[in-house]
């Protein structure tokens, strides 16, 4: 069995050199979803609906806008703004931007590879730069 970081056994192994590794970005690489969630539950107070950060990632983690916006217009008593997540996209951009960081000890581990990576993000290729 071949030996990967710091002498312990790879889980792969002895199939020889890896020829490429691909990452899911959010948890391994970085993790958006607290920065996600706070904007959400900000821009969702400002609309009047009372709910808390933590409240904020647990009932919206995970889900696609459509969903989001069925229980936001179910909060809010009516459907949500015309414009409302343009503006929700452009501020999360914003915010991760200035806040997301690696995930603590992955830029050694990215190090330590000799063969090509890649990485995706569900965000598409805009939100992933």
């Amino acid at each position: 069995m071949r030996r990967g970081l710091e002498g312990r056994r790879s889980p792969m192994g002895d199939h020889g050199p890896v020829d490429l590794v691909i990452f899911d970005c959010d948890g391994v690489l970085v993790d958006s979803e607290p920065i996600v969630s706070r904007v959400l539950a900000d821009r969702m107070r400002q609309l009047g609906i009372q709910i808390t950060d933590q409240e904020c990632a647990s009932a919206f983690a995970g889900l696609d806008q459509a969903a989001a916006a069925r229980l936001i217009a179910d909060r809010l008593g009516s459907a949500v703004p015309p414009g409302w997540f343009d503006a929700l996209t452009v501020a999360v951009d914003a915010a991760l931007r200035a806040q997301v960081a690696p995930v603590p000890g992955i830029l050694p581990v990215l190090s330590s590879f000799g063969s090509p990576s890649a990485w995706r993000r569900t965000g598409g290729p805009r939100r992933s730069r």
